[in-house]
């Protein structure tokens, strides 16, 4: 995570327009700007009572080949899993971790940034003018592949659903909103 706030260098006692005029001053002199980074990687993802017959590492794809139809390689998932929902046990002696470190859902990758404008009223009271964007890059931000149900994103995915490896949903902010408002500081 990232936090940096910058107050532009414009108006009266200020490096540009020092000089301006008090309309002037009070146009563009006051100005900050702040920018948020936040940068996750995605849940470690687990498969639940599964059988498996290959290797795992196999279902990876690579970053520029997900797609929200395909998180996984679904031709090795078939090698590697056996999906059959009747062949599934009830119970095992022996059963797989809950969650495996290289195969993960989408991570965070979020940027918010925010624009604000201080009026000295008077000695004691100043006006802030707030202008806020979250996800200001509108930034998709998928949720973990689907659990079989549309309604049920967890970090554990169901190898016989007909919609293993999909993307049903969306996490964080969702698309970009803005805000404005006026603070007063005293």
């Amino acid at each position: 995570m990232f936090n940096g706030i910058y107050e532009l260098p414009f108006g009266a006692g200020r490096k540009w327009l020092g000089g301006a005029g008090r309309w002037a001053d009070l146009a563009l002199g006051g100005w900050q700007v702040q920018g948020w980074f936040e940068g996750q990687s995605g849940d470690a993802l687990g498969f639940g009572n599964a059988i498996v017959r290959g290797n795992l590492r196999d279902i990876v794809l690579p970053v520029g080949q997900r797609t929200t139809e395909r998180w996984f390689d679904l031709d090795a998932a078939n090698r590697v899993f056996e999906r059959d929902p009747a062949k599934q046990l009830a119970s095992n002696y022996r059963t797989l971790p809950l969650r495996f470190g290289y195969i993960r859902a989408d991570g965070i990758n979020n940027f918010d940034l925010s624009l604000f404008k201080h009026f000295r009223m008077t000695e004691r009271f100043k006006l802030q003018f707030r202008a806020e964007s979250f996800n200001a890059l509108n930034h998709v931000q998928f949720a973990n592949p689907t659990t079989g149900s549309v309604a049920n994103n967890t970090a554990t995915t169901t190898v016989n659903a007909t919609a293993f490896g999909t993307i049903t949903g969306e996490k964080g902010h969702g698309q970009r909103q803005f805000t404005f408002g006026l603070k007063l500081l005293f």
